[in-house]
């Protein structure tokens, strides 16, 4: 039986510089600060392999693994995921891997503040206007096709 322990704690932070022109907003999409500059995350995990047969007819190996893992996220709250699997090798030149686990993906610090679409700040030249017009041109253009 193999297992492996441990802890972990990491630190992200962003740092963002910009132009004159970036913070007054002279372009056509925002150029927004980062909402949020940091976050950090402690870590505990487990392993496990335990060999449940080696080296019989059709029975080269099989082996029940698993692991757990308990992350806490200071600004998105703890998570706990986990893996349960088993390795089936019939002879050595075939591998057979079942798997069930419950995965999450934590939001990174550029994600955890960002509004979900972008928004037009400054339009002085009406191009966004212009656009606008060009698609319902084009949607009224290919809904006239299609009706007789």
């Amino acid at each position: 039986m193999s297992v492996a322990f441990g802890a972990e704690y990491r630190n992200t932070r962003a740092v963002q510089r910009s132009d004159a022109l970036s913070l007054a907003n002279a372009f056509f999409l925002a150029i927004e600060a980062f909402p949020i500059n940091g976050d950090s995350v402690k870590e505990a995990y487990a392993e496990f392999v335990v060999p449940l047969a080696k080296n019989m007819p059709f029975l080269e190996q099989l082996e029940l693994n698993g692991a757990v893992r308990l992350s806490d996220y200071r600004r998105s709250g703890t998570q706990t995921t986990w893996k349960v699997g088993v390795t089936y090798a019939p002879f050595d030149d075939l591998r057979l891997r079942f798997t069930r686990s419950r995965d999450i993906r934590a939001p990174n610090i550029d994600e955890l503040g960002r509004p979900i679409t972008q928004s037009v700040t400054s339009d002085p030249a009406g191009v966004a206007t212009l656009v606008g017009v060009a698609r319902a041109a084009i949607l009224i253009s290919s809904l006239k096709r299609r009706i007789p």
